[in-house]
């Protein structure tokens, strides 16, 4: 899970979506993104963006790029 510094990243980003490459991971409940955690745990993605990390026990280092997409804006005057 990833998220930027600000506390308002809900309002500024696109909300986080499941990795399409394990859906079986994911499923939303009460509106919001779940992941299935060790040993039958589970937790909200906590965050905008989220994905598996496919890490082998011969890996020191991963790095992982990360693209958040911006949330659309709308003016509305009252």
């Amino acid at each position: 899970m990833a998220s930027t510094l600000k506390s308002s990243f809900r309002e500024d980003f696109e909300p986080p979506v499941a990795d399409p490459k394990y859906p079986d991971y994911f499923r939303t409940e009460y509106g919001s993104l779940m992941f299935h955690g060790y040993e039958g745990g589970r937790g909200h993605v906590q965050g905008c963006w989220c994905k598996v990390i496919d890490a082998k026990d011969t890996d020191h280092e991963i790095t992982v790029n990360i693209d958040l997409e911006p949330a659309p804006k709308m003016s509305v005057k009252v």
